[in-house]
């Protein structure tokens, strides 16, 4: 389970987001995204 060490280490640089994604909604959680302007 080298993967969810990775993860629990906070070494979320690792992976893909959609990876991120899908680990939160599998966890039953509600995923937002808000997208804006650079300041």
């Amino acid at each position: 389970q080298p993967r969810v060490s990775d993860l629990l280490r906070g070494k979320i640089n690792l992976f893909a987001l959609d990876t991120l994604v899908n680990m939160v909604v599998a966890a039953g959680l509600h995923v937002e995204m808000r997208v804006s302007e650079a300041a």
